[in-house]
């Protein structure tokens, strides 16, 4: 589907949203110009989650059937601590220094992405959203963006589909 690419990197980039405003809060004064990178990936990461938000609410909703359903919000704190806290104390002093940083912010996105943790985003969280490992009756694993805390088996629901494995739930009333 041609959308899940964009999906995964707005995700991605949404995901780091709390990282880029707390980077321009600390080095508003001693960055300079170089500020405009962290002002660019927040307003990517919003401008991403807006367009998804778009496509879910006027996309074409697809019947799930459930057969069993895994919650994965638990994974949110290991989030933070391994993927944000390294980047909170960076002191960029040289341009080798921000290649090195920018390499290792690229490698974590690969591993973010290939790793399919994608429904690990704080700022979804922040808005009342769950993410759930989906097994439907089919024998299809799936990830469902959705505000129900709990999915039970035998529940059919409809969402959008944002690319292969990503789903999102655009309400839990099924209207």
């Amino acid at each position: 589907m041609a959308l899940s690419g964009f999906a995964k990197a707005s995700l991605f980039l949404s995901s780091y949203i709390p990282l880029w405003a707390i980077l321009i809060l600390f080095h508003w004064s001693d960055w300079g110009w170089w500020l405009v990178v962290p002002f660019i990936a927040l307003a990517g990461g919003w401008c991403g989650l807006v367009i998804l938000w778009h496509w879910v609410v006027t996309g074409s909703r697809e019947e799930i059937s459930v057969d069993y359903a895994m919650r994965q919000d638990s994974d949110s704190v290991a989030y933070i601590v391994t993927y944000i806290f390294p980047f909170l104390t960076l002191v960029i002093t040289s341009a080798l220094e921000a290649v090195g940083v920018l390499a290792l912010f690229l490698t974590v996105m690969l591993v973010y992405v290939s790793s399919d943790m994608l429904y690990v985003n704080p700022i979804l969280a922040a808005f009342g959203w769950h993410a759930h490992a989906i097994h439907t009756k089919g024998g299809t694993e799936l990830v469902l963006l959705t505000k129900r805390r709990l999915i039970r088996a035998g529940l059919v629901l409809r969402a959008v589909r944002l690319g292969d494995t990503i789903w999102w739930e655009r309400d839990s009333t099924g209207a």
